[in-house]
């Protein structure tokens, strides 16, 4: 039976991600609590703070942001400018083969 050849390894890309959504969930109390007072299923909850495919790497959708504004105020919920602001979440442990790209390409132009 003949080998296979080794297959080139496929760079995974790693996308920046972002505490948003964290911080103001954690605000109302988590989750379950947030989706309910908010009115969103509690697993749209959950992807906001997930990375993207499946999530939205973090950050909560512009179009929610006015309904989340409104309900915090009626509910007493404090939001400051700090929690809507997004910080980059540090990767730790990347793995082998990661690939990140430069946020900062440099351009030649045949120079």
């Amino acid at each position: 039976m003949p080998s296979e050849p080794d297959k080139p390894v496929k760079p995974r890309i790693l996308r920046p991600r972002y505490d948003q959504a964290a911080k103001i969930i954690s605000k109302f109390g988590g989750e379950a609590r947030f989706a309910k007072i908010v009115g969103v299923h509690r697993v749209t909850a959950y992807r906001w703070k997930s990375p993207a495919p499946w999530g939205t790497d973090g950050l909560i959708p512009h179009r929610q942001i006015a309904r989340i504004k409104a309900v915090a105020r009626v509910y007493g919920v404090l939001l400051t400018d700090a929690d809507w602001a997004p910080n980059h979440i540090d990767y730790s442990g990347i793995p082998d083969g990661a690939y990140l790209p430069d946020p900062f390409p440099t351009l030649t132009f045949g120079l």
